[in-house]
């Protein structure tokens, strides 16, 4: 059984408006068109796990004065 989510369920509004571009362009790299209001694109459970990890790593990556 594969379990689906909406991104808006993982993802605060500030992240989603911060990172929009980073998740379209995974969205679209898994072949995944996101919906107009990125938020309410669907996703399953694997997928939403790897874009939670790579966004974690770029947070990890960033320097700290931003």
């Amino acid at each position: 059984m594969q379990v689906f989510v909406h991104l808006d369920e993982l993802l605060t509004p500030a992240l989603l408006q911060q990172h929009q571009r980073h998740i379209v362009d995974f969205l679209e790299m898994e072949g995944i068109t996101p919906e107009a209001e990125v938020g309410r694109t669907k996703v399953n459970e694997r997928t939403a796990k790897e874009l939670l990890a790579e966004l974690a790593h770029d947070l990890d990556q960033a320097p700290e004065n931003e």
